[in-house]
């Protein structure tokens, strides 16, 4: 069954957060209403990809492929990506002359 975040505020107006586990979000709030809340805010659990065992899935997704040029080309500082004529040894040479 999926978990909800909820923010709820009480008779005497004390605002209260905590999860509850509903088949729905308006079975959850309906829950709460029961309870004599005014329902702010119910909203799912995330689940994240370690919890659900797909974290090794999701990094294969992710890295599958070889990366595009322009991948490469936005990861390269500037500076490394000077045209390759421009550090020839002959140049280095009258670079230290």
């Amino acid at each position: 069954m999926p978990s909800y975040h909820y923010q709820v505020r009480s008779a005497a107006g004390e605002l209260q957060v905590g999860t509850l586990a509903s088949d729905n979000v308006a079975t959850a709030a309906a829950v709460l209403r029961n309870q004599g809340f005014r329902v702010l805010n119910v909203s799912p659990v995330a689940t994240s990809a370690a919890n659900s065992g797909g974290l090794l899935q999701k990094l294969g997704e992710l890295n599958s492929g070889r990366p595009k040029q322009r991948h490469v080309l936005d990861f390269t500082p500037r500076s490394m990506a000077l045209p390759i004529r421009q550090i020839t040894p002959a140049s280095r040479r009258s670079f230290w002359a």
